[in-house]
């Protein structure tokens, strides 16, 4: 299971939140709920050692989506996972026509 995410300032910039809000919750209470079997696929296959970037919608403090970019994982000396960490680029989902 995903452990607690490590706020960085473009993180919690893209999630509209503040790092003492952060405290104590996990990597997947900003994913929405519809989502979470998707977001577990991906984080297994990081476990494994998939390198590949991935595209993804975060939910926002505010309830909004915002779609990210997501690279980098974490491998000891060992070669074991130790964790996703990376480069999160966020952009809105385009609403208008």
């Amino acid at each position: 299971m995903p452990k607690r995410p490590t706020p960085t300032n473009e993180l919690l910039k893209i999630l509209g939140t503040s790092p003492s809000e952060m405290i104590g919750r996990a990597s997947f209470d900003y994913v929405f709920p519809e989502d979470v079997d998707a977001a577990q696929r991906l984080f297994d296959a990081k476990t494994r050692g998939d390198t590949k970037p991935f595209h993804f919608r975060l939910r926002r403090k505010d309830g909004s989506a915002v779609w990210v970019d997501v690279q980098g994982t974490m491998h000891n000396a060992a070669g074991v996972f130790s964790g996703i960490v990376g480069t999160f680029s966020g952009f809105k989902m385009r609403t208008d026509n």
